[in-house]
């Protein structure tokens, strides 16, 4: 017998996962499409394992129900932390933060790893320190933010190399990144950034 059950359907709105980009799986093995899971990361977002040594997608651990009814929950949680943050255009929840010594014509670089609360944060988007004045640019994104960044081969990788071969252009909302500034910007574990 032959199974006619399309296994690249959204669990949720049924839309193709395969042109979307996305075949990610929930708790019980149905797929979500990029724009569902980008309606609720809000709610599930990407988490580090306690030895930081791998990345927890904390939206594989519901179902296609469970997902579909916090729709509305996600919104108003949006909706709450925009209005904790002053509505600013997003936050960033600081995690970690290390300071690489420039090279020889090169500024040192400030890498701060953290997680996106809500918004996208992108190249060249400036922004401060919630509850102090001063503002900054971010100048790179790092795309090695899957393993713990600061343990390790990944802070050299970027001093190394050079930060060009490690750019992504965003840190979206729900998602895990490395912010880099090459101004000395003062940030602390702790620290809310909000974009302006």
């Amino acid at each position: 017998m032959t199974d006619y059950t399309d296994h690249t359907a959204c669990g949720i709105c049924g839309g193709n996962t395969r042109s979307s980009g996305t075949q990610n799986l929930l708790a019980d093995g149905s797929r979500i499409c990029c724009n569902c899971l980008d309606r609720t990361i809000v709610l599930y977002p990407e988490e580090y394992s306690e030895d930081g040594s791998r990345i927890i997608q904390t939206y594989r651990m519901v179902t296609a129900a469970q997902m579909k009814a916090s729709f509305v929950k996600a919104h108003q949680h949006r909706e709450e932390l925009m209005e904790r943050y002053g509505y600013a255009s997003g936050a960033f929840e600081v995690r970690e933060v290390k300071r690489l010594k420039g090279g020889f014509f090169e500024p040192e670089l400030l890498n701060v790893f953290g997680r996106a609360l809500y918004g996208r944060f992108a190249l060249f988007d400036t922004v401060k320190v919630m509850g102090r004045p001063v503002a900054s640019r971010i100048d790179a994104i790092s795309k090695n933010s899957f393993v713990r960044p600061f343990s390790g081969k990944n802070a050299s990788v970027l001093k190394e190399e050079g930060i060009r071969d490690h750019v992504r252009t965003a840190v979206d909302e729900g998602k895990a990144g490395i912010l880099i500034f090459k101004k000395n910007f003062d940030i602390r574990p702790g620290d809310i950034l909000l974009k302006l």
